[in-house]
């Protein structure tokens, strides 16, 4: 009303006037299609007013139905412009006028109509106006909706659109109605739902309904294959099967296009633990009669082989296709273009992908890993950089690292996966690459990583609340995380929220496993500790005669374990174990410290009596120190009795994990302090050695070799630190492998510094580089003599 009577420019009277006037002539010719108590009546009456002055005006009328048949919000003006034959002045010329009639609002070339208004516009149509309406939107819906799964740029032009295809759908009362575009539109839906969003049951229901309505055979087969992915992903192998059968494949297997053998190995690899033998038949049959005399327990297994057969039917003749695509456009023959032939290159990388998806399956992750690299290598030269098959590959890649348990590889790829996936794609698909991102950050337990972990499955725990997804696999992850940071009251949080009494009583129990805690060396560990563990520790830093420094980690203090209520016969034990005919040795020297008698014993069977004797007895400790992996030492394990613990850079173990971060502050400043030979008493600014602890990270080696310069050339600490900046500089200036770990170049830069200095003295460059070849241990001095 407000917008009428300021458009026209009329007294309120007047208007309630003429409101009267309308109401009384319409109720008494019965002109009101609406039930004489219909709630919405005065805004049919207002309505009806200002038609009158909006059909003088053209494409009006027009494109306020069109607005009233899709969803309220969000319409742009580029979706209403066709109704004005794509002319933009007659369009701003009509949207004017139904703002200043407050019938529309435009906000940012954007139009928003009342919910309302809608109903009564829509009230007011006739039967076959009504069907007019809905055959308009339509028919602009099906040409707007451009969405090409090779550009990805289309998915967000195309994402607006989906609220108002549902509403138009959802007018749709008559199950019979068709129009033209009626088809293709729930078809386009539907690969959208299938590719971007990964909603399977609203992509299935739209094909079914997409196949009911195409009268064209060529679309009806794309619907049939498009609804065959859907049943596949929802585990409907019968209805899978049947389709394929009777819709898709034809009856002759010589007649296979590529796509037809890769649906039928997507079907013989599907698995589902549910699956009657008699389903696993009749998805056999398909593959030809090879597998009637194969005995029932064999035909899962045989599923695999016979679907990597097709696959590799299909993978020969893709690259027959894309050689004579890539000739033909050398040629320029029939005027054959790049596009035809991206679209061949992705058929096979399709068809590697699902190479590598079967190898997968039967658990030969390097094969797969292999069958993976070549999709993407093809996926690279033929699809955008953004493409969502790209992001596929890269997860799948992703995965078989993980698998592989090279975690930093797994990282990498999965980094790439969910950069597409967070740019262009929800669903589950974009679930599982955070899934697996956060797991292989958990997996190399480095504390950064550790961070990134619990930032990554937050992240997942929003897209799950917002798809109305269980969460509590991401909370217990949360959870275990949480503990590996020593944040239990964090990870308490986390339980309470997890619905799963099993998954939440684990994570209790993850919660109360005591951890052991290292702490520094000046504490009293022994009552720090004891509450939590039977056994403590102290961090310690080692000097070996070579440089006051060869002992030291990088990235780690040296471990010194005690236990408490040892077996007195059973003394601790350490030994560096990097090589395993050391572990021999070291075993022969715990048995004659045991007193156990070997001489009648060959060396395996004295690996055999040690391991049985430490069996039965309790409370003893062995440290295996710098053990190459879990696979080469297990045989030297004794079965119970104690406590193992493993010291190694290797990612293969898999007992409880403990990272051991690097210094504090407060240990550093007394290591540099005892390292340059500096009294507690002795004045020095803690500051500039503060300075000096952070700018090498705190790691041990670096400040051992910074402090021995210093204490050799008897300067600052101050002008140390200018020195190191000016290596950091120069060093930057060229590549290095110490560029790839960031851990290790604090010791990189030091070491440069320490070398410059030694540099002119040939022998000790000799010798510390002939130490470098060596086992960092035990270097006798008498192996050293030859090179003076």
């Amino acid at each position: 009303a407000a917008g009428y009577i300021r458009f026209k420019g009329i007294p309120v009277r007047e208007y309630i006037q003429l409101y009267e006037n309308n109401k009384k002539q319409m109720l008494e010719y019965n002109l009101n299609p609406l039930e004489q108590n219909f709630k919405y009546q005065p805004v049919y009456f207002t309505w009806d007013i200002s038609l009158g002055v909006i059909k003088s005006i053209q494409y009006a009328t027009d494109i306020l139905t069109f607005c009233a048949y899709l969803s309220p919000n969000n319409i742009k003006e580029e979706l209403v412009l066709p109704l004005t034959n794509d002319v933009q002045g007659d369009l701003d010329k009509a949207l004017k006028t139904l703002s200043s009639l407050s019938l529309i609002k435009i906000k940012n070339s954007v139009i928003s109509i009342h919910r309302v208004l809608q109903d009564v516009i829509q009230e007011k149509q006739g039967s076959k106006q009504h069907q007019k309406s809905i055959e308009t939107v339509i028919s602009i819906l099906v040409t707007q909706f451009k969405y090409n799964r090779d550009q990805p740029d289309s998915i967000h032009s195309v994402r607006y659109l989906i609220a108002h295809i549902e509403h138009v759908l959802a007018l749709l009362k008559d199950p019979n109605f068709n129009c033209n575009g009626l088809a293709e539109l729930l078809h386009k839906i539907g690969v959208y739902y299938l590719d971007i969003e990964n909603q399977i049951s609203s992509a299935e229901k739209h094909f079914k309904d997409a196949i009911a309505k195409n009268n064209d055979v060529n679309n009806l087969q794309k619907s049939y294959r498009q609804l065959f992915k859907c049943f596949l992903r929802n585990g409907k192998l019968v209805e899978a099967t049947e389709l394929l059968q009777k819709n898709i494949l034809p009856s002759r297997k010589e007649d296979y296009s590529i796509e037809d053998h890769c649906d039928l190995a997507n079907l013989l690899m599907h698995e589902n633990p549910t699956i009657k033998q008699q389903t696993i038949s009749s998805i056999l049959d398909l593959a030809g009669p090879e597998h009637k005399n194969i005995p029932a327990v064999r035909k899962r297994k045989y599923k695999l082989e016979a679907a990597r057969k097709e696959l590799l039917k299909a993978l020969s003749k893709g690259k027959d296709a894309l050689d004579k695509s890539q000739g033909a456009l050398k040629e320029n023959i029939n005027n054959y273009n790049k596009e035809k032939v991206n679209k061949t290159g992705g058929k096979v990388a399709m068809v590697y992908h699902y190479l590598g998806n079967c190898a997968y399956k039967q658990k030969d992750y390097n094969f797969a890993l292999s069958e993976y690299e070549q999709a993407e290598k093809l996926k690279s030269e033929h699809y955008p950089e953004e493409h969502f098959e790209r992001a596929r590959t890269y997860h799948q890649i992703g995965l078989c690292y993980f698998k592989l348990k090279k975690y930093e590889e797994s990282i990498k790829k999965m980094t790439l996966a969910i950069e597409i996936r967070r740019k262009f794609y929800n669903g589950e698909e974009t679930i599982s690459t955070l899934l697996y991102l956060a797991k292989s950050y958990y997996k190399t337990k480095r504390h950064e990583h550790l961070e990134s972990a619990l930032r990554i499955l937050e992240e997942r725990r929003v897209i799950q609340k917002k798809l109305n997804l269980s969460q509590d696999e991401t909370l217990h992850l949360l959870g275990k995380t949480a503990v590996q940071l020593n944040r239990r009251d964090e990870a308490s949080l986390y339980k309470d929220k997890i619905k799963n009494e099993k998954i939440s009583a684990k994570l209790e129990s993850e919660i109360q496993t005591p951890a052991i805690r290292f702490s520094s060396q000046n504490q009293s560990s022994k009552e720090t500790v004891s509450q939590e563990s039977s056994y403590h520790s102290h961090l310690q830093s080692t000097q070996s005669p070579l440089s006051n420094s060869s002992s030291v980690s990088p990235s780690t203090s040296t471990i010194n374990l005690e236990a408490e209520n040892l077996d007195e016969t059973v003394s601790s034990f350490l030994h560096d174990v990097t090589y395993y005919n050391i572990i021999n040795d070291a075993y022969n020297k715990l048995a004659e410290s045991l007193q156990i008698p070997l001489e009648q014993y060959k060396e395996n069977d004295r690996i055999t009596e040690v391991k049985k004797y430490l069996s039965q007895h309790t409370g003893w400790i062995i440290l295996f120190d710098n053990a190459l992996d879990e696979k080469g030492i297990r045989n030297y394990l004794p079965s119970h009795g104690g406590y193992i613990i493993f010291t190694t850079r290797s990612d293969s173990f898999h007992p409880q994990e403990i990272e051991i971060n690097v210094m504090t502050t407060e240990d550093a400043i007394q290591l540099l302090r005892s390292e340059i030979g500096i009294d507690e008493d002795t004045a020095l600014d803690d500051n500039d050695l503060t300075s000096l602890i952070q700018l090498l990270d705190h790691l041990p080696l670096a400040l051992v070799q910074a402090a021995g310069y210093i204490r050799f050339k008897g300067i600052p600490v101050r002008e140390y630190i200018q020195l190191y900046e000016n290596c950091r500089h120069r060093m930057l200036k060229f590549k290095s492998h110490c560029e790839k770990q960031s851990t290790c170049k604090p010791v990189y830069y030091t070491w440069n510094i320490s070398f410059d200095e030694i540099k002119d003295n040939k022998y000790a460059t000799d010798i510390l580089t002939f130490c470098a070849y060596l086992s960092p241990n035990n270097i006798k001095e008498e192996l050293l003599l030859p090179l003076t």
